[in-house]
């Protein structure tokens, strides 16, 4: 009798009719039931789904330093999504195994029930076909054997199914051990991206790996790149705190091997590795556990990630390791990020301090200094272009040239301006003299250059305009021209020297301080007049006037005219000179000796002239004193001038000195007293001295 094992086996004993399925196919249809029906007819309800439907992503929001938070590759919602694979497969499991158990009942119960039928229907019934129950049982016998067959069938493909859903288990796993691995990437590329700082970075590549791989130790050595050798950069332990350099005990001939080799490193247990027992230092540390890998970016090395285990071997794999390569493309593309800022900080540093150096100095530079781009708007406005113009920068940066520099209203300005923005020309030493406001007159020279890119070739970048204000200058060198025409002729070179370093000494304008006047006058004059020619005779007067100047000259005096034969010499002015009663008294007593001197050295028959000389201290009013338009001298007018000529006019051959002069000088020069001079304009007589001679001291 056949078997419903048989069956499965492809040996039947009774007739199979010619569509009878085999075991290779595929079961099409569910004997017995219908689908949405059970056994007793009814409808089946369908199973509740106690799988969750996938949760919608968040919307992005804002964190605290205002970078977009994603969720995208989130551990936490990779790992629900895997929980949720995973319950699914395991009832899908569940319900195959369920299946799997119906369908062996309903197959032992079908093979029960062949065996019962084959007896009747193939022995005892089988000679009398024409009894339609004969027909019958004959009929049921097929349809279990039908059954039987079906159902072999089907438990073969839940076997099947079986085998492709541990497969597919099996895919997801590996599927979600992946997810996992790029999600912790995405996380560790957006945790460091996060900062540019490099030693916050190099922290968080550190900290990030070791929490990734659970390695005991972790390093991070760059490239030096002025010696090219690798300097340790961050080391930490598995608690994230940084290693002191006392525990730097890693394998420097592995990161040698890997920095030179650059092929990362991976060994279960560097105690047994063959590779590696060689370095003393994996064997005295107790190394077991290694991962190196080196960072690179853009081609090129930067440096060497080293991780390691001196208490457990195997700790790591190659999924480790692979781990590792793509963390460190991640964490080489951050440093160089970190080290690019870093490198654009400094230089950024570097222009800041430039600038703020460039503005000093043009800030404490004298002249104006003004730059303009090329649609002529003002970027540069220094403090002394603010005093010469009279205007704040912040009321002129920003504004058109034209409109700032309206003031000069010099009609060739704004084309010399034009023509060097648009990089044409230059234009030095441009003098302008015009009225600004508040101000008044001012003299301003102009030296325009064109802004160009690069080495001065390139495109026009604008035009730079220094500005220097010549109005103190200038007046400087008028008043230096005044004082040169009115005190060359009188006074000393070297007085005039003085003045001229020193203008605000002097007040042309007029003033009352007390002087000492000399006057001298050459006896005689009209009576040479007559007896020799007039050529003779204004040679002869020079040469005395010439003696009579150096005299005055020698000791700083100031010659304030000539009157023909005479001359009149102040003292004290327009320089102070406290010692100015003596310094005229030493000029009178060395205009005699000079006489003397020129007297002894005529011929017998030359001919000589005598002189007189007056001397008086006293108050006068000193200044430049004339017509404003055609002649100024620097002289002195008052009583003081007056008396010092009456006294000139009383002496023959001789010095006087008013009571005044002496009793400034007494102490330094011998005289005696005279009789009382009566002069003109006076009700007193004027007790007065003649000039003995110079104390020794008081000698020039």
């Amino acid at each position: 009798m056949a078997t419903s094992q048989d069956a499965a086996d492809g040996q039947q004993s009774g007739p199979v009719p010619n569509d009878a399925p085999s075991l290779d196919d595929e079961p099409t249809v569910v004997l017995g039931m219908g689908a949405g029906s059970n056994a007793a007819g009814g409808e089946l309800t369908p199973p509740e789904d106690p799988t969750p439907p996938p949760s919608s992503i968040p919307t992005p929001t804002l964190d605290d330093e205002g970078a977009l938070v994603t969720h995208l590759g989130e551990p936490s919602k990779a790992a629900h999504v895997a929980g949720v694979a995973r319950a699914a497969q395991a009832r899908a499991r569940q319900d195959v195994a369920s299946i799997a158990a119906g369908l062996s009942e309903i197959a032992a119960a079908m093979h029960r029930l062949a065996g019962s039928l084959e007896p009747a229907a193939e022995g005892q019934f089988s000679a009398n076909l024409s009894d339609p129950r004969t027909r019958l049982l004959a009929e049921a016998l097929e349809t279990a054997r039908t059954a039987d067959l079906r159902l072999a069938q089907l438990e073969h493909a839940l076997k099947r199914l079986t085998s492709s859903v541990q497969t597919a288990q099996d895919n997801v796993a590996a599927l979600q051990d992946e997810r996992e691995r790029l999600s912790v990437l995405y996380q560790i590329a957006q945790d460091l991206n996060t900062s540019l700082d490099l030693d916050d970075v190099l922290s968080r590549v550190l900290d990030q790996l070791i929490d990734v791989v659970h390695a005991e130790r972790g390093f991070l050595m760059l490239r030096d790149e002025m010696g090219g050798d690798l300097q340790f950069a961050a080391a930490r332990g598995a608690d994230g705190r940084p290693l002191a350099q006392g525990d730097f005990g890693l394998s420097r001939n592995i990161v040698r091997d890997v920095w030179e080799r650059q092929r990362p490193l991976l060994t279960i247990d560097a105690q047994m590795d063959e590779r590696l027992r060689q370095h003393e230092s994996v064997v005295i540390q107790g190394i077991h556990s290694v991962m190196c890998a080196p960072l690179r970016v853009r081609g090129g090395a930067v440096g060497v990630v080293y991780v390691d285990s001196r208490t457990e071997r195997a700790l790591f794999d190659t999924a480790h390791l692979d781990l590792l390569a793509a963390f460190c493309n991640q964490a080489a593309i951050a440093i160089d990020n970190a080290r690019l800022f870093e490198d654009l900080r400094h230089h950024v540093r570097e222009i800041t301090a430039m600038k703020t150096y460039m503005e000093n100095i043009y800030a404490s530079m004298a002249s104006g200094v003004i730059t303009a781009d090329t649609a002529g708007m003002v970027t540069t406005f220094n403090r002394a272009a603010e005093g010469i113009f009279n205007l704040v920068a912040s009321g002129a940066i920003g504004r058109s040239y034209q409109e700032v520099l309206a003031s000069i209203g010099d009609p060739t300005l704004a084309h010399i301006l034009f023509q060097a923005i648009n990089g044409t020309a230059a234009t030095l030493g441009h003098e302008v003299t015009r009225t600004l406001p508040q101000r008044g007159e001012v003299c301003l020279r102009l030296n325009v250059s064109p802004l160009r890119a690069g080495d001065g070739q390139g495109e026009p970048l604008g035009v730079a305009m220094v500005v220097d204000d010549l109005t103190e200058l200038r007046r400087s060198q008028r008043q230096t021209e005044e004082i040169q025409r009115l005190f060359g002729r009188y006074v000393h070179p070297a007085v005039v020297r003085q003045l001229l370093a020193d203008s605000s000494a002097i007040n042309l304008g007029g003033e009352t301080r007390e002087i000492t006047v000399l006057f001298a006058d050459i006896r005689g004059y009209t009576q040479l007049a007559e007896r020799i020619a007039p050529g003779e005779l204004v040679r002869i007067l020079n040469d005395y006037l010439n003696i009579l100047t150096e005299a005055i000259w020698r000791e700083e005096g100031t010659l304030t005219m000539f009157i023909g034969d005479a001359l009149m010499a102040i003292f004290n002015a327009p320089l102070a000179q406290p010692d100015h009663a003596t310094r005229a008294v030493r000029a009178a007593w060395a205009m005699r000796a000079a006489l003397q001197r020129h007297h002894a050295a005529l011929p017998p028959d030359a001919e000589s002239v005598h002189y007189g000389i007056g001397v008086h201290t006293g108050l006068a009013v000193v200044g430049n004193i004339g017509s404003r338009e055609r002649l100024q001298n620097y002289t002195a007018i008052g009583d003081a001038v007056n008396i010092a000529q009456r006294l000139q006019s009383g002496a023959a051959d001789q010095i006087i000195l008013s009571a005044a002069t002496y009793a400034a000088v007494a102490p330094q020069i011998v005289a005696h007293a005279l009789d009382p001079l009566v002069v003109k304009g006076k009700t007193l007589p004027l007790q007065v001295y003649q000039l003995d001679g110079l104390q020794e001291a008081t000698q020039p």
